[in-house]
This record gives C-alpha cells, structure tokens and sequence, in this order.
C-alpha cells in the first residue's frame, strides 16, 4: 500500500488542503504517484505548529491532472478510527476560520 506523507506548515497551509465538505474530512496534496481513484493509502500527516505526526488510512476520492506541467492533485479522505481522531485536531486547529455550508 502507498505510503503519502503531507506536512502542515501553518494554519494557512492546513486551510488550503483541508476539505471538511468530505465526510469524516479529507486532505489535498500533490504527488507524481501513480494512484489511482477510489484506491486506499497510509497517509502520514505533520501539523508543525502542533509539533505532532499522526498516521490514518485514507481514500483517494479526487484526482486532478495538470498534464502541461505533469502534477497530480489528489484528495485523500480520512478512514477509521484514526482518520477521525485526525480530523477532529484539523477542525479545532482551525476553529474559526472553516466554513461550513449549512
């Protein structure tokens, strides 16, 4: 299983890649891998503000493809019990500054 690793470097940083319209929350990041939609990941996440590293399963559920400068953006959404633990540190690191459609 593919190994992705995405570090959050502010809380600017986490409020581009986080996508807290995908249920139980989901990460973007770019990668030359080659993953394919729906296929599942360890995903290895850094928060540098929070000093902390948390490890979860994820789901790719959007790929985006740049083909004139050959990047891959990809959405991974949060699984199990971990995935939740991680999205619930992203919604209160960035409490405030979210906005949910309701």
């Amino acid at each position: 299983m593919t190994t992705i690793h995405i570090t959050l470097d502010s809380k600017q940083d986490a409020l581009e890649k986080y996508l807290p319209f995908i249920k139980q929350g989901a990460l973007l990041t770019n990668s030359e891998l080659q993953i394919l939609f729906g296929e599942e990941v360890n995903l290895v996440v850094k928060i540098s503000e929070l000093q902390q590293e948390f490890a979860c399963k994820g789901k790719i559920v959007w790929v985006s493809v740049d083909e004139l400068q050959n990047k891959k953006s990809f959405g991974i959404q949060l699984l199990a019990d971990e995935g939740f633990e991680l999205n619930q540190v992203l919604e209160n690191y960035l409490v405030g500054l979210i906005k949910h459609d309701k």
